[in-house]
């Protein structure tokens, strides 16, 4: 009687093993799923691991299910980095960018230098500065007096450029370029 004791033993440790195996798949396909329904629009890896998160998925399948998702090309920090910045460059400067994708993205710098090399030329970065000045300058009506330079040199530090573009700028804006844009 013993020897049937052990067997019946066994096959409800396997029965337990077995059930647990397809409870994880079933929560994994969970997780996967929910992952995909919130992939309608572009997220980065972290949105999407704090989204899992929040729905009280556990570490072993949030991240089972990232390295799935970047194997298909359903997350992909990179392109996310391109298309925001061709999306966010008509309202803001290289600098606010960077920031924001590091900091509240909380993509990898390296990612993120990497687009922005890739975006970014120097001198397309600073007519834009300059479009962004003058249109500035022309809509709260400023001289190029001290304070409507540090007025808009504020302006164009929020926008996200450093102070050697905005500098360079402000000081090649001629009075003859607010006309033509008001």
């Amino acid at each position: 009687m013993k020897k049937t004791d052990d067997i019946t033993k066994k096959d409800t440790k396997s029965e337990i093993i077995a059930d647990t195996i397809e409870g994880e798949a079933k929560e994994y396909r969970l997780a996967f799923d929910t992952a995909a329904r919130y992939l309608k629009s572009p997220k980065t890896e972290y949105e999407v691991k704090q989204k899992l998160y929040d729905k009280g998925f556990h570490k072993a399948e949030v991240d089972q299910v990232i390295e799935k998702m970047k194997y298909y090309k359903y997350i992909d920090d990179y392109d996310y980095c391109r298309l925001y910045i061709s999306i966010k460059t008509k309202k803001m400067g290289r600098k606010k960018m960077e920031y924001k994708l590091i900091n509240e993205k909380k993509v990898n710098e390296a990612v993120v230098k990497k687009a922005m090399a890739e975006f970014f030329k120097a001198d397309d970065e600073k007519e834009k500065c300059k479009d962004f000045a003058i249109k500035y300058l022309n809509k709260k009506h400023l001289i190029l007096d001290r304070e409507g330079w540090a007025k808009a040199g504020q302006h164009l530090y929020q926008k996200g450029y450093d102070w050697d573009t905005i500098s360079s700028v402000l000081s090649s804006i001629k009075p003859g370029d607010l006309d033509s844009n008001d």
